[in-house]
Protein backbone atom coordinates (compact mmCIF):
# COMPACT_ATOMS: atom_id res chain seq x y z
CA UNK A 1 0.00 0.00 0.00
CA UNK A 2 1.52 3.61 -1.27
CA UNK A 3 2.18 5.58 1.82
CA UNK A 4 0.48 8.97 1.47
CA UNK A 5 4.02 11.15 2.01
CA UNK A 6 5.22 9.12 -1.09
CA UNK A 7 6.32 11.12 -4.15
CA UNK A 8 5.75 8.65 -6.93
CA UNK A 9 8.72 8.71 -10.05
CA UNK A 10 5.70 9.80 -12.30
CA UNK A 11 5.35 12.91 -10.78
CA UNK A 12 9.10 13.55 -10.26
CA UNK A 13 9.76 13.46 -14.27
CA UNK A 14 6.92 15.96 -15.12
CA UNK A 15 8.75 18.07 -12.60
CA UNK A 16 11.84 17.94 -14.56
CA UNK A 17 9.89 17.95 -17.72
CA UNK A 18 8.28 21.62 -16.35
CA UNK A 19 11.50 22.95 -14.71
CA UNK A 20 15.24 22.49 -16.28
CA UNK A 21 17.64 19.99 -14.57
CA UNK A 22 19.45 23.46 -13.63
CA UNK A 23 16.13 24.82 -11.87
CA UNK A 24 15.65 21.37 -9.77
CA UNK A 25 19.54 21.54 -8.63
CA UNK A 26 19.35 25.23 -7.76
CA UNK A 27 15.51 25.70 -6.23
CA UNK A 28 14.59 22.61 -5.62
CA UNK A 29 17.78 20.17 -4.06
CA UNK A 30 19.37 22.98 -3.86
CA UNK A 31 22.67 21.61 -4.81
CA UNK A 32 24.90 22.02 -7.49
CA UNK A 33 27.51 18.90 -6.87
CA UNK A 34 28.29 16.55 -9.06
CA UNK A 35 28.44 13.08 -9.58
CA UNK A 36 32.24 13.00 -9.73
CA UNK A 37 34.89 15.50 -9.79
CA UNK A 38 36.10 14.53 -13.22
CA UNK A 39 33.45 15.19 -15.96
CA UNK A 40 30.89 13.96 -13.55
CA UNK A 41 27.34 15.64 -14.11
CA UNK A 42 24.88 17.35 -11.62
CA UNK A 43 23.68 14.83 -9.52
CA UNK A 44 20.26 16.54 -9.97
CA UNK A 45 21.12 15.43 -13.78
CA UNK A 46 21.75 11.92 -12.55
CA UNK A 47 18.21 12.47 -10.39
CA UNK A 48 16.22 12.53 -13.31
CA UNK A 49 18.33 9.18 -15.00
CA UNK A 50 17.71 7.36 -12.73
CA UNK A 51 13.90 8.39 -12.60
CA UNK A 52 13.68 7.69 -15.94
CA UNK A 53 15.28 4.53 -15.51
CA UNK A 54 12.86 3.38 -12.87
CA UNK A 55 9.92 4.84 -15.11
CA UNK A 56 11.44 2.69 -17.67
CA UNK A 57 11.45 -0.64 -15.73
CA UNK A 58 7.95 -0.12 -14.06
CA UNK A 59 8.85 1.51 -10.89
CA UNK A 60 6.69 4.17 -10.04
CA UNK A 61 6.06 3.66 -5.83
CA UNK A 62 8.41 1.60 -3.41
CA UNK A 63 5.73 -0.63 -3.67
CA UNK A 64 7.12 -1.90 -7.77
CA UNK A 65 10.81 -2.29 -6.01
CA UNK A 66 10.51 -5.37 -6.43
CA UNK A 67 10.70 -5.40 -10.62
CA UNK A 68 14.44 -4.30 -10.33
CA UNK A 69 16.31 -5.82 -7.18
CA UNK A 70 18.92 -7.86 -8.00
CA UNK A 71 17.63 -6.99 -11.96
CA UNK A 72 20.92 -7.42 -13.49
CA UNK A 73 19.53 -5.46 -16.79
CA UNK A 74 18.52 -2.79 -14.55
CA UNK A 75 21.58 -2.69 -12.40
CA UNK A 76 23.96 -2.70 -15.87
CA UNK A 77 21.60 0.26 -16.99
CA UNK A 78 21.94 2.54 -13.57
CA UNK A 79 25.30 1.59 -13.69
CA UNK A 80 25.64 3.34 -17.14
CA UNK A 81 24.90 6.98 -15.46
CA UNK A 82 27.52 8.94 -15.46
CA UNK A 83 29.48 8.72 -11.79
CA UNK A 84 27.33 4.87 -11.16
CA UNK A 85 30.00 2.70 -12.48
CA UNK A 86 31.13 1.40 -9.08
CA UNK A 87 27.26 0.50 -8.03
CA UNK A 88 28.07 2.14 -4.83
CA UNK A 89 25.09 4.49 -5.20
CA UNK A 90 23.19 1.52 -6.21
CA UNK A 91 23.54 -0.31 -3.12
CA UNK A 92 22.72 2.90 -1.42
CA UNK A 93 19.37 3.33 -2.83
CA UNK A 94 18.37 -0.90 -2.15
CA UNK A 95 19.30 0.24 1.62
CA UNK A 96 16.91 3.56 1.67
CA UNK A 97 14.48 1.54 -0.55
CA UNK A 98 14.37 -1.11 2.37
CA UNK A 99 16.57 -4.17 1.64
CA UNK A 100 17.39 -5.03 4.51
CA UNK A 101 20.48 -6.79 2.72
CA UNK A 102 22.27 -4.29 1.41
CA UNK A 103 24.89 -1.56 2.90
CA UNK A 104 26.57 1.07 1.06
CA UNK A 105 30.22 -0.02 0.67
CA UNK A 106 31.53 3.94 0.70
CA UNK A 107 34.86 5.31 2.07
CA UNK A 108 33.29 5.12 5.78
CA UNK A 109 32.53 1.51 5.70
CA UNK A 110 35.66 0.38 3.95
CA UNK A 111 37.54 2.20 6.48
CA UNK A 112 36.07 0.47 9.67
CA UNK A 113 37.07 -2.61 8.00
CA UNK A 114 40.24 -1.98 6.76
CA UNK A 115 40.92 -0.73 10.29
CA UNK A 116 39.65 -3.88 11.86
CA UNK A 117 41.17 -6.10 9.46
CA UNK A 118 44.53 -4.12 9.42
CA UNK A 119 45.13 -4.46 5.25
CA UNK A 120 43.59 -2.85 2.48
CA UNK A 121 40.13 -4.37 1.70
CA UNK A 122 38.69 -3.54 -1.85
CA UNK A 123 35.07 -2.51 -2.26
CA UNK A 124 33.84 -5.92 -3.59
CA UNK A 125 34.97 -7.94 -0.44
CA UNK A 126 32.56 -4.99 1.86
CA UNK A 127 29.37 -6.52 1.80
CA UNK A 128 30.58 -10.39 2.28
CA UNK A 129 32.64 -9.66 5.57
CA UNK A 130 29.73 -7.35 6.65
CA UNK A 131 27.30 -10.20 6.14
CA UNK A 132 29.87 -12.70 8.07
CA UNK A 133 30.12 -9.95 11.22
CA UNK A 134 26.20 -9.46 11.12
CA UNK A 135 25.82 -13.32 11.53
CA UNK A 136 28.12 -13.38 14.12
CA UNK A 137 26.82 -11.02 16.14
CA UNK A 138 23.34 -11.86 15.80
CA UNK A 139 24.23 -14.43 18.62
CA UNK A 140 24.78 -11.56 21.02
CA UNK A 141 22.45 -9.18 19.00
CA UNK A 142 19.28 -10.94 17.67
CA UNK A 143 17.64 -7.70 16.43
CA UNK A 144 20.36 -6.51 14.74
CA UNK A 145 20.32 -6.46 10.81
CA UNK A 146 22.76 -5.72 7.80
CA UNK A 147 21.58 -2.22 7.47
CA UNK A 148 21.74 -0.96 11.03
CA UNK A 149 25.07 -2.26 11.17
CA UNK A 150 26.24 -0.31 7.88
CA UNK A 151 24.49 2.84 9.88
CA UNK A 152 26.32 2.13 13.28
CA UNK A 153 29.88 1.57 11.09
CA UNK A 154 29.48 5.12 9.54
CA UNK A 155 27.97 6.93 12.86
CA UNK A 156 31.32 5.43 14.55
CA UNK A 157 33.37 6.67 11.73
CA UNK A 158 32.08 9.75 11.38
CA UNK A 159 32.93 11.41 14.91
CA UNK A 160 36.72 9.64 14.14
Amino acid sequence: MPSDSEFPVDKLIRLYQEHAVEFMAKKVYRNLQRTSSRNGILKAEAVFQVASLLQKYGVNRLTDMNKIIGNPAFEADFKKIQGQSSGISLRYFYMLAGVESEIKPDRMVIRFIESALGRPVKMEECHPLLVETCNLLTSDYPNLKLRSLDHAIWQFQRVR
